[in-house]
């Protein structure tokens, strides 16, 4: 079975159906996938990056305290509440916590980067599905915040569909690979898409060999639950 995070309230049984069988197409193709069921290294990482990934939100909230602590107390309500929370939270660190923070993040590159060993990339989905209707909430962040957190290059590639929405899989890439990253998200749309009927051999990438990890995102569905609280189960 393919590792894919999943939860009943998270992502569909269409969503992970399609994405499952983009996984499966590759396999076909010839690339080569691990998951932490095959390999201890990755089963570690995601390990790791679940302990830590609150982390995340803390490194943001200490980043922002400055200038907004000064736009709260000058327009108040007009600035959004999770602003208001951010700031708070970033009140009650120190500098030292914020140092911590960012060494905790050094470590979890590195770990990255050893984790995907001689691999092109980590897959998973780029959303939990299409994007919901209205503005006040946008929408699960737990497939972004790995990539945004660690600072790595980071494909959507738009592969599926569900109820006439548009949704990605996303293709994680190793710290500044970002020129390898674009060749590897381009043969997969390649891969996946058969190339196209107008596609220009010239710039594809052959794929047959690649090596990817399929990364499972489970049991965090918010870093500290900024939108509402969501749980997950990894499938099987």
């Amino acid at each position: 079975s393919s590792d894919v995070c999943s939860s009943d309230l998270e992502i569909d049984q269409e969503t992970e159906t399609q994405f499952e069988a983009a996984v499966e197409a590759l396999a076909a193709s010839g690339v080569e996938i691990a998951s932490r069921h095959t390999d201890a290294r990755i089963a570690a990482l995601e390990d790791e990056l679940m302990a830590n990934v609150d982390g995340a939100l803390d490194i943001v909230a200490y980043e922002l305290r400055w200038p907004f602590e000064d736009y709260i107390a000058q327009h108040g309500k007009l600035i959004g509440e999770r602003l208001h929370g951010l700031v708070k939270r970033a009140n009650e660190m120190t500098p030292r916590d914020y140092e911590r923070l960012l060494d905790q993040r050094n470590a979890m590159r590195r770990w990255w980067r050893e984790a995907l060993g001689d691999a092109d990339g980590y897959i998973a989905l780029a959303a939990s599905g299409p994007a919901i209707k209205g503005l006040e909430y946008t929408g699960s962040r737990t497939f972004l915040i790995y990539g945004s957190w660690l600072g790595l290059p980071a494909f959507s590639l738009p592969m599926f569909q569900t109820g006439g929405l548009p949704f990605g899989m996303q293709v994680i890439g190793r710290p500044d690979g970002d020129g390898e990253l674009a060749a590897v998200a381009n043969a997969l749309c390649n891969t996946l898409t058969n190339g196209g009927a107008d596609a220009d051999d010239s710039n594809k990438t052959d794929i047959s060999n690649a090596r990817f990890r399929n990364m499972t995102v489970s049991k965090v569905c918010e870093a500290r639950n900024s939108g509402p609280e969501l749980g997950c189960r990894q499938s099987s």
